[in-house]
């Protein structure tokens, strides 16, 4: 990574996971719960934050176009967070 602000690392992620489940679907499996404290979703739900970004990726679906859709809560969490944050 040469360029902080170009780096998506969360999309990096999704990335690099669709990709390995693609190359190895016969033998992929998500972990099963339990996970931490909770008992009742895979425990990459938990990690993702939502079961949609898992079927996406195991769907195969167009990354950007996900990215995408977030793009103005993303915005709009930034703004939020500026009050708080103690390093800009």
């Amino acid at each position: 990574m040469t360029d902080r602000a170009a780096f998506r690392p969360y999309l990096t992620t999704l990335a690099l996971l669709q990709d390995i489940i693609a190359e190895h679907r016969d033998h992929f499996a998500w972990k099963e719960p339990p996970y931490e404290y909770v008992t009742d979703r895979l425990p990459i739900d938990v990690l993702l934050g939502d079961p949609a970004v898992r079927a996406a990726v195991e769907r195969g679906a167009d990354l950007t176009a996900l990215e995408r859709s977030w793009r103005g809560e993303i915005e709009a969490f930034r703004g939020e967070a500026l009050s708080v944050r103690l390093y800009r």
